[in-house]
């Protein structure tokens, strides 16, 4: 019987003596190392694409990846103070995100998100804040798994962002399904 855990070679179909080739089981099934193969020597080959091989690297690594690799860190986010009026927020919107992070005096202070649909549906109440409009933040750690993020973030819910923080409470950014 063959043994499936060792390289092999195979001088039939053109591959030299030292050339290892990929781990495949009786069963068809090949390892995650044998994938990364796949895609480095097709990369290397010019029969995928640099960009397709690094969307499936991607895809690969995902669950061994945490937020801190996927987020839009902090100086990068624009935020709203909870203190904007909405036709503020609106002409933001009007030429930025849809979604932004709503924080009070304290730069920390997680308000919650303000989405563009609320926004929409709330125009003719001049009064009102973004504090008065913003939804309860999703709040993720930065070694969160993308995974359980994911779920946290399941586009069947509101969530589609969720705010970052750090070991020490404060804002490291934030994080979209689009990001992840």
């Amino acid at each position: 019987s063959k043994n499936h855990d060792a390289p092999t070679t195979d001088n039939k179909h053109g591959h030299g003596g030292d050339t290892p080739m990929l781990n495949v089981a009786a069963d068809g099934t090949a390892t995650a190392e044998d994938l990364d193969r796949i895609v480095l020597d097709s990369r290397d080959t010019g029969s995928l694409p640099a960009d397709l091989s690094v969307l499936i690297d991607r895809v690969l690594d995902f669950p061994e990846r945490d937020v801190e690799h996927a987020m839009v860190p902090r100086p990068l986010v624009d935020f709203v103070a909870a203190d904007t009026s909405l036709s503020e927020v609106r002409d933001l919107m009007a030429v930025g995100h849809t979604r932004y992070p709503v924080v009070g005096t304290n730069p920390d202070d997680v308000v919650g998100i303000v989405h563009l649909h609320d926004l929409l549906e709330r125009l003719d109440e001049t009064s009102l804040t973004a504090a008065d409009l913003a939804r309860p933040a999703a709040i993720v750690p930065t070694t969160l798994p993308l995974p359980a993020v994911l779920e946290r973030l399941d586009t069947t819910s509101d969530d589609e962002m969720a705010v970052v923080i750090d070991e020490y409470g404060g804002i490291a950014g934030i994080i979209t399904v689009e990001d992840i």
